[in-house]
């Protein structure tokens, strides 16, 4: 027999919905990241989860997946790119990136689109472009220039913004 105390485990918050936003840009922060290695070290992938914070879709979460390390030539430099897009815009040299933490909490804008994999779970979001929240050009890093501070949007300080919890 199992002790439950509802008070203490129950939660008013909706169920997360898993439908897919209309295709279009968003402007979103990247929440959570993970780096999953298979097949002895032949694949490994970056995984990422992008969280909307502004208008209709605040607070709903895409997954984007970046195969860093993958047989396929294609695959890998296809996710490469976005990668160093991405570390572009959040303000890094894509050859100082030691942690996927430092893309954490930065506005970003990302293009979105609804497909359907015909895998059996429907339609999904896929990312398929980054670009700067401003809607500026992303900016280039100096290759070799020392490592940068990301924005104050990234840093830890006393002072929550509104998509962070």
């Amino acid at each position: 027999m199992a002790d439950l105390n509802m008070s203490e485990i129950y939660t008013d918050e909706p169920e997360q919905s898993f439908e897919p936003v209309p295709n279009g840009d968003y402007i979103a922060v990247i929440s959570d990241s993970e780096k999953t290695v298979k097949d002895d070290g032949a694949r490994e992938r970056l995984n990422l989860v992008w969280e909307i914070i502004d208008g209709n879709f605040k607070e709903k979460k895409i997954f984007e997946g970046l195969n860093i390390v993958n047989p396929s030539d294609k695959a890998q430099i296809i996710s490469r790119r976005s990668l160093s897009e991405i570390t572009r815009i959040a303000g890094i040299n894509p050859h100082d990136l030691v942690d996927s933490a430092q893309l954490h909490n930065i506005p970003m804008k990302i293009r979105v689109v609804a497909i359907d994999k015909n895998d059996g779970y429907g339609m999904k979001n896929e990312v398929k472009r980054h670009f700067p929240a401003t809607g500026e050009a992303p900016k280039q890093a100096q290759v070799g220039a020392a490592t940068q501070s990301p924005p104050a949007a990234a840093s830890k300080s006393a002072k929550k913004h509104p998509w962070e919890k």
